[in-house]
């Protein structure tokens, strides 16, 4: 990551709950692959995870994966769990909000 002219944007995504639980981060860098040079693993968060977009950005397909693979397993079993999110179009789409509602998730933003 550069500051001026030649910045690049990366997009980080925390959660975490009332009681002060924290969900494994995801970060997600601008490209079209991770490459395990960028990182240090064995160093992060545990449970971190990582994806790359075209421009850095959180994208519908991103956030679902991420909903799917790491949040689902993060969260308490007990339902209903209420997901608040920020509210941009590119980070819910259909399949999201039908996944959410057969795993009774409420979405809000």
């Amino acid at each position: 990551v550069t500051s001026g002219p030649g910045r690049e944007n990366i997009t980080v995504l925390f959660g975490g709950n009332a009681a002060g639980e924290k969900l494994p981060p995801l970060i997600v860098f601008r490209g079209k692959n991770v490459w395990d040079s960028w990182l240090s693993i064995k160093e992060g968060y545990p449970g971190m995870t990582y994806a790359a977009s075209k421009n850095g950005w959180m994208d519908t397909q991103t956030f679902e994966n991420y909903f799917q693979n790491n949040f689902l397993k993060n969260v308490c079993p007990e339902r209903p769990v209420v997901l608040i999110y920020d509210g941009h179009n590119s980070h819910v789409g259909v399949s999201l909000v039908e996944m959410a509602m057969k795993q009774k998730v409420v979405i809000l933003k």
